[in-house]
C-alpha cells in the first residue's frame, strides 16, 4: 500500500512539473511573437513617411508608426520619469505633455534621457519648466504597458519638475488637471528637443525569448526521459 501511494505521488509530481515546464515554453514562445511582431511593426512603421497627427485617433492601429505631431508645447508642465537606467548610472527620462491642435487632447513626449545629477545640481533642472521648444515633435508613437506594480505612481512630495515612477495615466491625468491620452511620443535621436535617447521597442528580443522557450522544453523532455526509466523500474 506504501509503494502505491508513493507512486501515485511519483506520477502526480511529474505531471505537474511536465505541465509547468510546457507552460512556460509556451509562454515565451507566444513572447517571442509578440516581440517579432513588434520589430516588424517598427521597421514598417520608420518606411513610411510621418503620420501627422493633431487630435485623438485610434492609437492602437498606429502603434510604432512615426508621427509628426501639431499644437503646443507645455513644457511648464514637464514631467519626470524616475529610476531610468542607462550604462549603470541612474536618471531620468523626461516627458512633455503637448496639445494637439484639433481638439486640444493631451499626449505626452518623451524627450529622451538625463543624468540624475544633472537634476540634482540644478543644471538642467531650472531650464526645463522654461525652455521654449518650437520645432514639432517627431518620432514614434507606442502605448506603454504599466505591468506589475506596487505603491502610488507619483512621487511625493510634489516637487516641480513633478516626477513618477511608472505610467499610470489616470493618476497622471488627475496630477496635470487634465486628462491625458494613454499614447506616448518618443522624440527621434536628431531632434532639437531630444535628449539620450534610450527607449526601445522591446527590451528582449524575439530570439531571446525563443531559446528560453528551448531551454523550458529541452527540460521538459528530459524529464519525459527520466520519467519513463522510472515508470520501467516502478514496481507495480
Amino acid at each position: 500500500m506504501i509503494i502505491n501511494v508513493k507512486t501515485a505521488l511519483g506520477y502526480l509530481l511529474f505531471t505537474v512539473s511536465l505541465a509547468i515546464l510546457f507552460t512556460l515554453g509556451l509562454w515565451q514562445l507566444n513572447r517571442g511573437l509578440e516581440k517579432a511582431a513588434i520589430a516588424t511593426q517598427t521597421s514598417e512603421g520608420n518606411i513610411l513617411a510621418p503620420l501627422s497627427v493633431d487630435r485623438r485617433i485610434a492609437w492602437q492601429d498606429v502603434t510604432y508608426r512615426r508621427a509628426e505631431l501639431n499644437g503646443k508645447w507645455l513644457y511648464e508642465k514637464t514631467l519626470l520619469l524616475e529610476n531610468r537606467l542607462h550604462q549603470g548610472q541612474p536618471g531620468f527620462e523626461v516627458l512633455v505633455p503637448f496639445e494637439l491642435a484639433k481638439d486640444q487632447q493631451w499626449m505626452l513626449v518623451n524627450r529622451g534621457w538625463i543624468h540624475k545629477q544633472s537634476i540634482e545640481a540644478g543644471e538642467v533642472n531650472a531650464n526645463l519648466l522654461s525652455q521654449p521648444l518650437e520645432e514639432a515633435p517627431v518620432g514614434q508613437l507606442y502605448l506603454p504597458q504599466t505591468g506589475f506594480t506596487l505603491g502610488e505612481s507619483v512621487v511625493k512630495p510634489l516637487t516641480q519638475p513633478l516626477r513618477f515612477l511608472y505610467y499610470d495615466f489616470s493618476a497622471l491625468s488627475e496630477l496635470l488637471d487634465r486628462r491625458l491620452m494613454s499614447a506616448v511620443l518618443v522624440l527621434d535621436s536628431n531632434h532639437a528637443a531630444s535628449f539620450l535617447q534610450i527607449w526601445k521597442a522591446g527590451t528582449i528580443s524575439a530570439e531571446r525569448h525563443y531559446a528560453y522557450t528551448a531551454q523550458w522544453w529541452g527540460l521538459a523532455i528530459t524529464l519525459m526521459i527520466f520519467g519513463l526509466v522510472w515508470r520501467r523500474r516502478a514496481p507495480t
